[in-house]
């Protein structure tokens, strides 16, 4: 599989600034409906980027999706356009299919989940790691992602001093009050070739929620609900197997997360006193 994107109304040389980030991922469908990555494509600033991999089909038939992960443009009134094509030794029927931007979100959440790297940011001795920040690098920018594996609403920030970069929330900062046992695509950070320096530093910080009830797409600044049909990209979505780092299928998630009594009232109350300070850290990158 190739997915290339158009040079634009440049050719030659010149038309390496008007590239943006080019990435995919091969989901397959299962019997249940949900999907299951089995190939993945690191976001890159080229006109091309490809795949070799086996399809295997069980039974009489089998569905794979291919999701084109482009971030850079998503503010762009002309979005680039692009091309997949299919190499293969066996016949293959294909067709284009309209992609829900929360199937978008729970493969980055996987896939930095699996294969990021993890910080823990709140933590306690007796419950373990409450909030954790796992981040993808790559030659196009950075993902993160927010994961509350407590049962209880989290407020984690996030904001950036950069240049040369576009940001999926449109700001360069964020605040966000994550549901209980829920992971959030935080931001996705891109690389702008048009710009004549990059450079990117950002901190964050991470405390308990004191305000009143948190419905389940979680509270946000800025508003989600400006981003539109891609609203989806960054709304909490329910840790998949009910573990925290566990894998299953993506799916999209149901409306309302699970919930569980603590039955350590001593732990609790040191978890809360540990959120009172709420905790800080900071990450860089050239």
């Amino acid at each position: 599989m190739v997915l290339h994107q158009e040079p634009h109304v440049s050719r030659g040389v010149e038309a390496v600034a008007t590239l943006v980030d080019l990435g995919m991922a091969v989901l397959k469908r299962q019997f249940d409906g949900s999907y299951s990555t089995v190939a993945y494509a690191e976001r890159c600033l080229q006109q091309n980027v490809h795949l070799t991999l086996t399809l295997e089909q069980d039974g009489h038939t089998a569905s794979y999706l291919v999701v084109p992960l482009c971030f850079g443009q998503m503010r762009s009134t002309e979005p680039r356009k692009f091309r997949l094509a299919v190499h293969s030794t066996q016949p293959l029927a294909m067709e284009t299919a309209p992609l829900d931007a929360a199937l978008v979100a729970t493969t980055l959440i996987q896939r930095a989940a699996e294969h990021g790297d993890r910080t823990p940011l709140l933590k306690s001795p007796a419950l373990g790691e409450a909030l954790v920040l796992h981040t993808i690098d790559d030659e196009a920018g950075r993902v993160i992602v927010a994961e509350n594996a407590s049962f209880h609403p989290l407020r984690v920030g996030w904001e950036a001093d950069a240049e040369g970069f576009v940001s999926s929330r449109r700001l360069l900062m964020c605040q966000d009050v994550l549901p209980p046992r829920t992971r959030q695509v935080l931001v996705v950070l891109s690389r702008d070739l048009k710009g004549k320096a990059f450079r990117l530093s950002y901190g964050f910080d991470g405390g308990g929620h004191e305000g009143g009830g948190v419905p389940a797409a979680g509270l946000h600044i800025p508003d989600i609900d400006d981003l539109g049909q891609l609203k989806a990209l960054h709304a909490p979505q329910p840790i998949a197997g009910g573990a925290a780092g566990g894998a299953a299928g993506l799916a999209i998630p149901p409306a309302a997360p699970p919930a569980a009594p603590f039955g350590d009232a001593a732990a609790l109350a040191d978890l809360i006193r540990g959120f009172g300070g709420g905790a800080a850290g900071s990450g860089a990158g050239a």
